[in-house]
């Protein structure tokens, strides 16, 4: 699903992608929808917590992504 994603909203349609960053990508989304779920039991989560957990996981994951980006690796 993420591989689709990728491909759709990429601008090189997502042929660089390697599968580390979709695993771990993949793995942020079960993170959310996991760390969401356990907020609402005691009915702690709100639109705004929710929004607030998102921006903090996107953030890092640009960040990770910008990192990766600028390491010289040789061809």
């Amino acid at each position: 699903m993420l591989r689709l994603l990728h491909r759709r909203f990429s601008r090189q349609q997502g042929l660089y992608v390697r599968s580390g960053v979709l695993m771990r990508q993949a793995l942020w989304i079960g993170f959310y929808g996991t760390l969401c779920v356990w907020l609402r039991i005691p009915r702690l989560l709100s639109f705004a917590v929710a929004l607030l957990i998102a921006a903090g996981i996107l953030t890092i994951e640009a960040l990770l992504r910008l990192r990766e980006r600028t390491q010289w690796r040789p061809d």
